[in-house]
């Protein structure tokens, strides 16, 4: 029934995905990165990080790292990935939710000059996250961030998960090997 509906809309929430143990050491090292936008790109430095992300399984893609070259890739490669949002705080309207067109990722890559239309046209609906649960979406979907109004934050961890293998000699940049702090 959870794949239908994920294969339909183009995203999934997950309540508590993330225990209460295990956010207060989340919270407790994103405490210490305040501020820090480099560190918070970074998180796979952090063995914590690694090891959440062995445990959720498959294959970890770094979607941002200083340095690194990376490509559009297209569509075919695009549907067969899916985004994996860890949230740390709770993400309602007023927290900047993101902004989710359901049924969106089936369209595969869409021009700037359409995404107006097809909001429109298809619907826009908040994407609220309870604290520690979960959001899986299609890389494909439109989507946005909403401006936060309220005093909270939003944090979120953000893992990408596809197939081993690329076509046109792609390749995934490697995740760090363990025994890093």
């Amino acid at each position: 029934m959870q794949a239908a509906a994920f294969r339909q809309s183009g995203y999934l929430t997950f309540p508590a995905m993330l225990d209460s143990s295990r956010l207060q050491i989340i919270e407790a090292v994103l405490n210490r990165t305040e501020g820090s936008a480099a560190s918070a790109r970074q998180m796979l430095r952090f063995d914590w990080c690694v090891q959440l992300a062995n445990e959720i399984r498959n294959t970890l893609i770094s979607t941002r790292k200083d340095g690194a070259l990376f490509v559009q890739p297209p569509s075919t490669v695009l549907e067969n990935l899916v985004a994996l949002r860890f949230h740390i705080d709770e993400c309602g309207a007023e927290d900047g939710a993101l902004k989710l067109v359901p049924g969106s990722h089936r369209l595969g890559r869409v021009s700037d000059a359409d995404k107006a239309r097809l909001r429109d046209e298809l619907g826009e609906v908040i994407g609220a996250v309870e604290k520690g649960g979960a959001m899986a979406m299609s890389p494909l979907l439109l989507h946005a961030s909403s401006k936060a109004t309220g005093g909270s934050r939003r944090r979120v961890l953000h893992f990408m998960f596809g197939p081993p293998a690329l076509p046109y000699g792609l390749e995934w940049p490697q995740a760090p090997a363990t025994g890093l702090r």
